[in-house]
């Protein structure tokens, strides 16, 4: 319990650190883009079209929101089938760019319903792709395990295969990663490869921004594309789980590096030295 205890602390003070640290970087790099050059340019606009049109500052507020308005209602897609499987495959996937959206009372009523069951059956359906694939890549690495580390040393007790499942978990995900931000790159030419990456990351963490929307012209291509990114983050968020458990069980909570080391080589020796006995035959069964 106490161990519980100290984990679930030391956890909780590293996501707020983290969070901090975050906020003050990004503070740091976009501030200087904060600027109020907006507000001058609107009001340089409305001081122009007073001056040109003798039109009051209430006339020209309202006709700028009718303006808006109505640009966004003709910006919206409309509720074919491909739009409406585009709108759901970001909802139960929690990606929600929000260029899509129920307007209808009912339809608002029936994504929260299906929401509640969507969500919880995508997130399950990735955590088993994820685990499938993680299982088929233990088979694939035991071999090299065995061949390359050594026959003695007991999968409890190393981290081998966590780390190749870490390894190859890392290098898909990345692979899917550049081939989804350069077919981004090559149907949106106008957009910088750095915005498709970008915009390609968001979609795939689920996080959904919405202020870069990769395909969204080509949403068939968005519905290929973005089940593997999601399969591939899935597998490698829990090859990090799997590894990170399997550390703190061989370093049992301990903090100093060379001590847990020496925990994990004397764990090891003593595996070896069972082995050894186990394989060695007994005197007296030789004598017989």
């Amino acid at each position: 319990m106490a161990s519980a205890s100290k984990t679930l602390l030391i956890r909780l003070i590293g996501f707020v650190v983290y969070i901090l640290i975050g906020g003050a970087i990004f503070m740091e790099i976009e501030k200087d883009n904060d600027t109020d050059a907006t507000t001058n340019t609107f009001e340089d606009l409305q001081s122009k079209w007073i001056q040109k049109y003798n039109l009051s500052r209430e006339i020209i507020t309202e006709l700028l929101q009718d303006y808006d308005e109505m640009r966004k209602n003709g910006a919206k897609p409309t509720w074919n089938f491909l739009n409406s499987v585009y709108f759901v495959l970001q909802l139960v996937t929690t990606i929600g760019y929000g260029n899509i959206t129920p307007q209808t009372p009912s339809g608002q009523i029936f994504t929260i319903a299906y929401a509640v069951g969507g969500i919880p059956l995508t997130v399950l359906a990735l955590k088993s792709i994820g685990e499938l694939v993680n299982i088929a890549l233990r088979t694939i690495n035991r071999p090299l395990h065995i061949k390359l580390h050594t026959i003695q040393c007991n999968e409890s007790s190393c981290d081998f295969l966590e780390k190749g499942n870490l390894a190859i978990n890392s290098v898909s995900l990345i692979l899917t990663w550049i081939i989804a931000s350069a077919t981004s790159a090559s149907l949106t030419p106008e957009q910088s490869f750095i915005s498709n990456v970008y915009s390609t990351f968001v979609t795939y963490s689920t996080v959904g921004f919405g202020d870069i929307i990769p395909f969204e012209e080509h949403k068939y291509v968005f519905l290929i594309i973005v089940l593997p990114g999601l399969s591939f983050m899935s597998s490698l968020i829990n090859s990090i789980v799997a590894y990170v458990e399997k550390i703190s069980l061989l370093n049992h909570n301990c903090f100093s590096i060379p001590k847990c080391l020496s925990a994990e080589r004397a764990s090891n020796s003593r595996i070896s030295a069972d082995n050894f006995q186990q394989e060695t035959p007994n005197v007296n069964e030789l004598a017989l």
